[in-house]
């Protein structure tokens, strides 16, 4: 007899109805085999249908349990994606400290570092006894910074807030946001550092002295809104970044002459990238060496009208402690109806980290101008010689700085002047 799967269950139920109570089946019978006996000793149904309904019941049963696990099996998949439970709580947020306080979802879609960094400073600067300028001796919170930057929506859209708390005010410094094609191809826009000049690409807080060099003061131009494709190839070996700005400065948000400012960069690192921080705080025991040059051009539409064209080469080199790294400047602005102005100038200087945290460095810095378009007033070229003394605790993040200057400044129709600058500095950053 063939037994249909719609009359199992009235099968069971009349067994059910018509047996007498047992002391319950034998321990090594299911309650499906248990049934289908009671049916086959009521005569309800032969030996056949016995072994078809045993082999039906399996097979339900069998197809029950897939389905469960393959249910299981999504849910679990669901809430992998999703990040949250089936009960629709919130994503998970952890909470750590990585050079910052880091607030981040567990599955690394959203994600916030919050961190400070603060420069407390005093300096005596000793001028000439010649009456073109008193001694002066300043205390200056010099730079006070809160920093938010993440990543939102996924690992590709980063960001970066940085805000200048100096002065009894506020001002943005950096505010952009970055999407990655690939490493290789990054695409930035807001305010941010024009790609020009390895020194001033280095953070503040990342310094060999207590400050940069005045010709990176003076050649390099900061932050700009723009916009900049940039990325690295290779593990850090080939670098590189070019963009087009405003030209007017920090937070000029117009562009009053709607000419742009295009600057690009790029840097070989034939050993491995090469950090933008200055010191070999690590003691590198490989050779790490980096090579970049950069380019810009700024016209102005004014009266007068003027192109200005810059360029730049620099390097650096760290191992076992010892860090020498320079920078190059040349400018060319041609004036309309007016003269063309050559300037140049350059820095090399050189550290040695010591035991315990301590290192030792030297620079040299100098500059040539053709005319007062670059420094304010009429100096016609600058010369400053340093030695610095720095003790880092927690390597950049917690450090105490001192330098002293030499400095001599050639000022056309006026006598030559002659400063001597000494400033410490104490540094905290997370």
């Amino acid at each position: 007899m063939t037994l249909r799967p719609s009359l199992l269950l009235p099968l069971l139920f009349v067994a059910l109805a018509t047996s007498t109570p047992s002391q319950g089946p034998p321990p090594e019978k299911t309650f499906e085999e248990r049934l289908v006996e009671i049916l086959k000793e009521r005569g309800i149904v032969d030996e056949a249908t016995r072994r078809e309904l045993l082999d039906l019941a399996a097979r339900m049963k069998a197809e029950e349990a897939a389905k469960r696990e393959g249910l299981d099996r999504e849910i679990r998949a669901l809430e992998a994606v999703a990040g949250r439970a089936v009960q629709g709580e919130a994503p998970e947020v952890r909470a750590t400290y990585r050079k910052g306080f880091i607030l981040e979802t567990a599955d690394g879609d959203f994600s916030m570092r919050i961190g400070g960094k603060l420069q407390i400073r005093g300096s005596y600067t000793d001028r000439d006894d010649d009456g073109t300028g008193n001694n002066a001796t300043e205390f200056d919170v010099h730079r006070a910074r809160a920093e938010f930057e993440g990543n939102a929506y996924g690992k590709d859209v980063t960001y970066k807030l940085s805000v200048d708390l100096r002065g009894g005010s506020s001002s943005l410094r950096d505010g952009y946001l970055n999407y990655a094609f690939d490493k290789a191809l990054q695409l930035r826009g807001g305010q941010f550092k024009v790609p020009y000049g390895r020194q001033e690409l280095t953070s503040a807080f990342r310094q060999q002295f207590v400050d940069r060099s005045f010709v990176s003061d003076v050649f390099a131009p900061g932050r700009e809104p723009g916009a900049m494709l940039h990325g690295t190839m290779e593990n850090g070996v080939f670098e590189y970044a070019f963009g087009a700005f405003n030209g007017d400065g920090q937070n000029v948000n117009t562009n009053d002459d709607n000419a742009v400012r295009w600057a690009g960069r790029a840097a070989v690192n034939p050993f491995g990238a090469v950090p933008y921080s200055e010191g070999d705080l690590d003691r590198s025991q490989e050779v790490l060496l980096g090579v970049g040059v950069n380019a810009m051009h700024n016209p102005t539409r004014g009266t007068p009208d003027a192109d200005v064209d810059s360029f730049g080469l620099d390097g650096i080199l760290l191992t076992g402690g010892l860090s020498v790294q320079g920078e190059l400047f040349l400018q060319r602005a041609d004036v309309e109806g007016g003269p063309t102005a050559e300037d140049e100038g350059a820095y090399v200087q050189a550290g040695y980290l010591l035991a315990e945290g301590w290192e030792v460095a030297g620079r040299i810095a100098g500059a040539s101008f053709d005319n007062d378009i670059l420094v304010v007033g009429d100096t016609r070229q600058q010369r400053e010689y340093q030695l610095a003394f720095s003790r880092y605790f927690r390597k950049h993040d917690l450090k105490i700085q001192a330098d002293v200057t030499h400095r001599s400044i050639d000022v056309l129709g006026n006598q030559d002047e002659l400063d001597r600058v000494l400033r410490l500095q104490a540094q905290l950053a997370f």
